[in-house]
């Protein structure tokens, strides 16, 4: 909790973004917006609110606030704006351009997630609001490091493994596993999901909506599914032809820890790990890492 004298000496306010991320915690979109913004109003006068300008209720709410506005995003009215994001050419990270004041400067991050853009974007935003120079944050960027469990990526043996294990929703789920198809090349890759939890209402449609993005990809995969929400992910899956020999489901991570093979280690292999944080795919990770 913060108390109001904290919130007196804040200069910059910012959120990110909103999606159906704690659906059963909050209940419906308003409410999570609300929450998300209440921020806004709550702050000194003199604090910059920076925020996801392509998302209608965040503009339109950070407008309303009488508070000074700085935005980042895609949509040519940003006050930064993304211009491009690609791939470096040794595949180890992200370029993107951005345009601030009629200039465009270049950020490199050491990161293959898809949405590396928007997180630079924002991180750049925050900076710029808090008075910080171009070369500052361009040379903080460079130095970015994925924290455990977000989108984190290491060697084991002769394995890529994606530790993406902290946290999951319908968003993220589909963002990590687009990040996974495009930025890792040719590589055998397994996908290990467990539970989205805190969905509320939309829980079942939400998984059932990830067993059809399976069965969508255009490469051959593997995937293991873990914990009893994923039962509709596979149902899903296997309904829209998905090969069910490449499909395996295991109903809490105990049974996938006595189950895993970790020979796969000595392949030429992509592990991509995600689910919420209480289904316990970190325990994987964590044995991977001691392998």
């Amino acid at each position: 909790q913060i108390n109001q004298g904290q919130m007196d000496r804040w200069n910059v306010v910012c959120t990110l973004n909103f999606g159906n991320s704690h659906f059963g915690i909050f209940g419906s979109t308003e409410n999570l917006i609300k929450t998300k913004t209440e921020s806004f109003f709550c702050c000194p006068d003199h604090a910059k609110i920076v925020f996801f300008h392509d998302q209608k209720p965040l503009l339109d709410t950070a407008l309303t606030s009488g508070r000074e506005t700085f935005s980042f995003g895609f949509h040519p009215s940003s006050t930064l704006q993304i211009i491009e994001s690609k791939l470096d050419s040794a595949g180890l990270g992200t370029n993107v351009s951005l345009l601030y004041k009629n200039e465009v400067f270049e950020v490199h991050v050491p990161s293959l997630h898809d949405s590396t853009a928007i997180n630079a974007s924002a991180a750049a935003a925050i900076a710029l609001a808090s008075d910080l120079s171009i070369e500052h944050i361009q040379s903080g960027l460079t130095k970015y490091t994925s924290p455990r469990g977000r989108f984190r990526v290491f060697k084991k043996r002769a394995a890529t493994i994606i530790d993406d294990a902290y946290n999951a929703n319908p968003a993220s789920i589909r963002a990590g596993i687009q990040s996974l198809m495009k930025n890792f090349g040719s590589n055998k890759k397994i996908i290990i999901l467990g539970d989205m939890l805190e969905l509320g209402q939309i829980e079942t449609g939400e998984h059932k909506k990830v067993g059809a993005l399976l069965s969508s990809l255009n490469q051959a995969v593997k995937v293991f599914l873990v914990g009893p929400r994923s039962r509709h992910t596979l149902e899903t899956a296997v309904e829209q032809g998905f090969d069910s020999d490449h499909l395996l489901y295991f109903e809490d991570i105990d049974l996938l820890l006595d189950g895993f093979d970790f020979s796969v280690l000595d392949q030429n292999t992509t592990l991509y790990i995600k689910a919420s944080n209480g289904i316990g795919l970190h325990k994987l990770v964590n044995l991977i890492e001691n392998q």
